[in-house]
C-alpha cells in the first residue's frame, strides 16, 4: 500500500476512533440485550483460562513452528518486540488516561489491579500488533490474522470490560507498533 493511501486509511480510522467515543455509551447499554448464554460461558471460560496463558503456551510455539518451516526464523524476534511494545505502551496509556472501565455490565471480574483502567484496550493492542509481522511471514492467511485480531478487540466489547472507543484505539497503536517494527527492520537491514 503506497503512503497515500496509508495515510487516507490512517485518517479514516482515527476519525472512526474519534466517533466511536460518541457511541461509546450507547453501545454499553446495548450489549447486555444482545448476549446469549452459549457465548457468554465459552468467552467467561476463555477469559478465566487467561488468555495470555494460553497464548504464551500453545499459539506463540505453533508461530514459531511455522515461521521455521518457511524458513522465516528471524522474524519471530520482531514478532515477539511488537507484542511487548505494544502490550507496555497501551499499559502506560492506560495508566496516563486512568478511564474507568464500563460500569455494571463485565461478564469477568478484572482481578490485577494494573489493569483496572480500560483506553485503550491492551488485548486489542497486542493482537493488532502481530498483524504486520504474521501478514509478512505467512500472507496466504492474512484475512485470518485480521480476523482473529478483531475477534479479542469484539470480545473485550462484549465482556463488557471495554468501550467501542477502548479497542479502536488499541488497535490502531498496536498496529502501528507491529508496522513501526516491521519497518525498523527493514530500514536498518536488520537480518535480511
Amino acid at each position: 500500500m503506497d503512503e497515500k493511501k496509508l495515510t487516507v486509511l490512517f485518517a479514516a480510522l482515527v476519525g472512526f476512533g474519534v466517533l466511536s467515543f460518541l457511541i461509546d455509551n450507547q453501545l454499553v447499554n446495548l450489549i447486555p440485550l444482545i448476549r446469549f448464554s452459549a457465548l457468554n460461558r465459552f468467552l467467561i471460560f476463555s477469559e478465566n483460562l487467561v488468555v495470555e496463558i494460553i497464548v504464551i503456551s500453545i499459539i506463540f510455539p505453533i508461530f514459531c513452528l511455522a515461521f521455521w518451516r518457511k524458513g522465516k526464523e528471524k522474524w519471530i524476534l520482531f514478532l515477539v518486540l511488537s507484542l511487548i511494545l505494544s502490550a507496555l505502551l497501551s499499559t502506560g496509556l492506560q495508566l496516563l488516561f486512568a478511564r474507568p472501565r464500563p460500569p455494571d455490565i463485565a461478564l469477568v471480574e478484572i482481578s490485577f489491579d494494573a489493569w483496572e483502567y480500560s483506553f485503550p484496550s491492551g488485548h486489542s493492542a497486542v493482537a493488532f500488533s502481530a498483524v504486520p509481522v504474521l501478514k509478512k511471514v505467512l500472507p496466504r492467511f492474512k484475512w485470518i490474522w485480521v480476523g482473529l485480531a478483531l475477534l479479542v478487540a469484539l470480545a473485550r466489547i462484549y465482556l463488557g470490560i471495554h468501550y467501542l472507543s477502548d479497542v479502536v484505539f488499541g488497535s490502531l497503536l498496536g498496529y502501528l507498533v507491529g508496522l513501526s517494527i516491521m519497518e525498523l527492520r527493514l530500514k536498518y537491514s536488520i537480518w535480511k
